[in-house]
């Protein structure tokens, strides 16, 4: 496996060498996102495509078909997350995203590379999203 200067020369634009089952291969190059902060939760689904244990994260780019974030907790390539994004509205933006690369990053947080998925109608995606909205929200309001 390349060394992480060695990924680092690479950038994002071009194709890095990749091991997978003792041959190594291409991966394709990622487009190149514009700079995006914003927190969200993430969730890994199962195999019945349920959300499991919910944790916070922050973005750091987004383009058309994927996703870059932060966050203290590593995820394995080709599992699949949940994302509730909190902007300044009042209900979170679901999204659905393959993992594509997680490596440490510093400080204890791994960035992780997300491909966007399509989200199916009726996908439990939306629910969560939604619960995951109520909860941020009746965490955030002050005591009468």
């Amino acid at each position: 496996m390349p060394t992480a200067t060695a990924r680092a020369a690479w950038g994002s634009g071009v194709a890095a060498p990749v091991e997978t089952s003792g041959k190594i291969r291409l991966m394709q190059p990622r487009p190149n996102g514009n700079r995006f902060q914003a927190e969200l939760d993430l969730a890994e689904l199962d195999e019945r495509d349920r959300p499991g244990m919910t944790w916070q994260a922050k973005t750091l780019e987004l383009s058309r078909s994927n996703l870059v974030l932060v966050s203290r907790r590593m995820c394995y390539i080709g599992r699949h997350l949940a994302m509730a994004i909190h902007l300044i509205d009042d209900r979170p933006v679901p999204l659905l995203g393959r993992v594509v690369s997680c490596e440490y990053n510093d400080d204890g947080l791994y960035r992780i590379d997300l491909d966007l998925l399509k989200i199916e109608e009726g996908h439990s995606v939306y629910e969560w999203a939604h619960t995951s909205g109520l909860r941020r929200a009746s965490k955030s309001r002050l005591p009468a």
